[in-house]
């Protein structure tokens, strides 16, 4: 129901039409999930043609809680209004303390659909004393698709300080969802000119990306991305960014892993993270980390059925871990000097081992493992007999080195009752013993 506040009325039983003066009423402003400020329409004077046409005189239309008296407001001379749907204006113009602005349309539309429709955000204002007055948030929403929609929103300083962001939300059911904000602002302190003058120029890029399970049972892609200036948001005036001014790391992850289910399976992940400490403006990153690990292999038995015997137990497994670090710190951030100390390497591993049993009793294990690390730059150290100081070189260009280990247990189980008589409390004692040794090199 629309719900209308007017002054007085003279209605004209015969036409069913109708005179309103000063009248009131609240449309919702066709912003779709992004925009839940509802728009207030205010007309001096009303003119009802029928049910659902209506024509404005010297009307307002704001957001704000006051409608005969805004702080800010939209002023339109003339107006066809058609509740739930639209407003059709002719000349229109911003007004800010009853102060006209150059904001400015010879005609406007506003939608007032009650889904997700293409609209206006109105801006909200108010003053700085060191940027003058402002507006925020103002911007226009746009729903692209059934699927994907996005909300531009800015703002702008009287001393020339100014900002703008872009936000979009995207969902598909049961394949993914998730979220996009960027925002940049270009902050000016003071008057050019003035010993306090100042201009920063900041940015911040937030990614959420959540796959569905149902999506695909052998796949998962994941994103949590906030990284940009260290002093984003501690700088920034705008009311949306108040909640995180105590934030003092940035955190980023992107990982996608991958099991190919064919015998014999293998697991691998891709991950990309980054950490950001904005009071040092150190950042630590892995561009990237890459996992790969094999399934456990029985090379002389059968897939099925019960193993026996030291080479049916045989098995082994694979592993590697592949790692770029890079620490870097904000001003050589996306430069070329952030790859200047960066650290690539890679691990291969081999463990491999084996069971049986010796004289029935006994049993024996046996286990072994190889490792191979890779890498692309190593140390070097020598003495220096004419400064008497150990000198060290970082010489850069592949190389590796292994390790091994080997070991073997053998052990076996002991049990034992002790029996104190069946007219004891307690008649009987029951002990295990596990007697093993092994051998580790």
């Amino acid at each position: 129901t629309n719900e209308v506040r007017p002054d007085s009325i003279r209605f004209n039983f015969d036409t069913q039409k109708a005179l309103i003066w000063n009248s009131r009423t609240e449309q919702q402003a066709g912003l779709g999930q992004l925009g839940s400020d509802a728009m207030k329409v205010y007309a001096q004077v009303t003119k009802k043609e029928n049910d659902s046409v209506y024509f404005l005189s010297e009307g307002k239309l704001t957001t704000s809680k006051d409608t005969v008296d805004p702080d800010y407001y939209i002023r339109v001379r003339k107006a066809k209004f058609v509740p739930k749907k639209k407003i059709i204006a002719g000349f229109s113009n911003m007004y800010i303390v009853d102060v006209p602005t150059p904001i400015a349309l010879p005609f406007a539309y506003f939608p007032l659909s009650q889904g997700r429709s293409p609209g206006l955000k109105f801006p909200t204002f108010g003053n700085d004393p060191q940027r003058g007055y402002f507006l925020q948030n103002g911007g226009y929403y746009l729903p692209i698709s059934d699927y994907v929609d996005l909300q531009l929103t800015g703002d702008f300083y009287t001393n020339g300080s100014y900002g703008f962001r872009a936000n979009s939300i995207y969902t598909k059911r049961y394949k993914f969802r998730g979220s996009v904000n960027v925002s940049y602002e270009n902050l000016i302190r003071s008057q050019k000119g003035f010993d306090d003058f100042s201009r920063t120029s900041n940015y911040n890029i937030r990614i959420q990306h959540t796959q569905d399970p149902k999506a695909s049972p052998y796949s998962r892609f994941s994103a949590s991305v906030n990284l940009g200036s260290s002093q984003f948001f501690t700088n920034s005036l705008n009311q949306v960014n108040r909640s995180n001014t105590q934030t003092n790391t940035f955190a980023s992850s992107i990982s996608y892993s991958k099991t190919f289910p064919a015998y014999p399976s293998v697991n691998t992940s891709l991950t990309l993270t980054h950490s950001q400490n904005s009071r040092t403006q150190s950042i630590s990153m892995s561009l990237p980390t890459l996992q790969a690990s094999m399934e456990r292999i029985f090379q002389f038995a059968k897939r099925d059925g019960i193993k026996k015997g030291i080479f049916q137990n045989i098995n082994f497994q694979y592993d590697v871990n592949a790692q770029n670090s890079i620490t870097t710190t904000e001003e050589d951030f996306f430069t070329s000097k952030m790859f200047e100390d960066a650290r690539i390497g890679a691990r291969h591993r081999i463990p491999i081992g084996t069971n049986f049993k010796v004289a029935k009793y006994l049993s024996v294990s046996l286990n072994g493992s190889y490792e191979d690390v890779w890498t692309l730059e190593t140390i070097s150290r020598r003495f220096d007999e004419a400064e008497q100081t150990v000198v060290t070189d970082t010489i850069a260009g592949f190389d590796r080195f292994n390790r091994y280990s080997m070991g073997a247990s053998i052990g076996t189980v002991l049990y034992g009752t002790f029996n104190r008589g069946e007219d004891k409390k307690i008649q009987a004692v029951r002990h295990t013993i596990r007697p093993s040794i092994s051998y580790n090199y």
